[in-house]
């Protein structure tokens, strides 16, 4: 058994965690230095970009968000593939003469 690929790789670990632990704590301290009212500003934004949002409680609206951006990743996938195929088919004509 190697120790130093072991120590190496806990310490790879544990200075993983501690960096994770840095960006959470940051990101708790953002959240309590953020004014109440920027808040509710960003939550009447979300509510006016998902359709229907403005009649959903917060944690309806956040489902919903969730749900709407799945939507949009997948209508973004379905066009992707059409493209592909629409590329695929005209350049298959092409070189048919079509």
């Amino acid at each position: 058994m190697n120790t130093s690929q072991d120590l190496s790789s806990s310490t790879a670990t544990a200075t993983s965690t501690s960096i994770a632990c840095r960006c959470r704590k940051r990101r708790s301290k953002r959240r309590r230095d953020e004014n109440p009212d920027e808040v509710d500003k960003k939550i009447v934004a979300l509510q006016k970009i998902i359709p229907g949002g403005e009649r959903l409680a917060v944690d309806e609206l956040f489902q919903e968000t969730a749900e709407y951006i799945f939507a949009l990743e997948s209508q973004v996938e379905a066009l992707r593939f059409l493209a592909a195929f629409l590329q695929t088919s005209h350049s298959t004509n092409r070189k048919l003469g079509a």
